[in-house]
């Protein structure tokens, strides 16, 4: 195989939140000095989930902390007690992830956590054959982009190798594309960053969460990717969406949004990079917007007036000759156009989201 660098693929989400949320005015770092691709919206199913660590050709968003193999065949690798470990040097530890950060714990009850986990690694198995490492090479922390109340996430830069390679801290697990990241697109996390959050299962080829509660579960979010952006918004379990009013339903309009899934089939209709304002729950537009893309329910666009894509400097293959044409097809007949034009107003949905022109 061969040992090509990490992918991201990203949506250029820009939005605001509510009055007072300082945490949404935080610049991301600059993006310097590493290969980075821009995917385009297209081809496999994750192409346009918007979450694809990547190992070689495997891309993945998550992984089972009691060594079942997730839909890549990817499992991590466990201990006599069938827990999935991380090893820091010749020590191992059983893997826990609570509430969105990593830790250890050994046999003795001492613990790897915070800045401890630098070096540590993890030991994936693909189709129950040991294979690649996933490495920990920095530690840092980010407020959420809606912080109510006050917290912080811990996020992580990931590094990877194979069986005949030496650990090299450039070969990340998660890069975005060479594009100048604005200020909230990547919600205060470093380009090379990856938050973890348990408990989700999400099916990626239908873009739907299931709503139940399974902690063996855990989710890489990359930055600027679809699941970072939903946990960063208090749109995950552990992210405390419920205490917050976000209901289930609430949280598939999100992620039905944000891929911009209209017909609710599981097909996006978006493109990294691809701007968009919107509103609900904990955010609020940041800036005046002109023009309603469409309104969301759990279920898709409940009607739609401009698709972004519309907007597009350049439409990917898969939608042409015309994006309308492309979403008449997958939906059957094309959603009704949005009622009321302002922005503002929710009418009757879920979220609203805008175009930016």
């Amino acid at each position: 195989m061969s040992s090509t660098s990490s992918r991201v693929l990203f949506f250029g989400l820009v939005f605001g939140c509510t009055a007072g949320a300082t945490g949404c005015s935080l610049e991301s770092p600059p993006v310097s000095g590493r290969r980075q691709a821009l995917e385009t919206c297209h081809g496999p199913i994750w192409t346009c989930y918007a979450n694809s660590p990547e190992i070689d050709h495997y891309g993945f968003h998550d992984l089972n902390l009691v060594g079942r193999p997730n839909h890549q065949g990817i499992q991590l690798g466990t201990g006599d007690d069938g827990r999935a470990e991380i090893t820091h040097g010749d020590k191992h530890y059983r893997l826990e992830v609570k509430e969105g950060r990593l830790r250890g714990v050994n046999v003795f009850g001492a613990t790897l956590s915070g800045l401890g986990l630098v070096g540590a690694e993890l030991h994936l198995e693909i189709n129950g054959v040991p294979d690649y490492r996933i490495r920990i090479e920095e530690v840092h922390e980010v407020p959420y982009a809606v912080p109510y109340p006050d917290q912080a996430v811990e996020t992580y830069v990931f590094s990877w190798y194979g069986p005949k390679d030496e650990p090299d801290p450039k070969r990340l697990l998660c890069t975005v594309p060479e594009v100048a990241p604005g200020k909230h697109e990547l919600l205060g996390m470093g380009p090379d960053e990856t938050l973890v959050f348990e408990g989700e299962r999400i099916d990626a080829t239908r873009k739907v969460i299931s709503g139940a509660w399974e902690p063996d579960w855990i989710n890489l979010g990359c930055a600027g990717h679809t699941l970072a952006k939903m946990h960063l918004t208090r749109h995950t379990v552990v992210s405390n969406a419920s205490a917050l009013g976000i209901e289930l339903a609430d949280r598939q309009a999100t992620l039905k949004m944000l891929v911009a899934d209209y017909c609710g089939t599981g097909r996006p209709f978006t493109q990294a990079g691809q701007p968009l304002y919107w509103r609900g729950g904990l955010v609020d537009y940041v800036a005046t917007t002109q023009q309603v893309e469409a309104r969301w329910t759990e279920k898709g666009a409940a009607c739609l007036t401009a698709p972004r894509l519309k907007y597009a400097d350049q439409l990917p293959e898969d939608f042409q000759p015309d994006i309308w044409t492309a979403i008449e097809a997958e939906c059957g007949a094309l959603p009704p156009t949005c009622g009321s034009q302002d922005p503002r107003d929710f009418d009757g949905a879920r979220r609203v989201s805008a175009n930016p022109h």
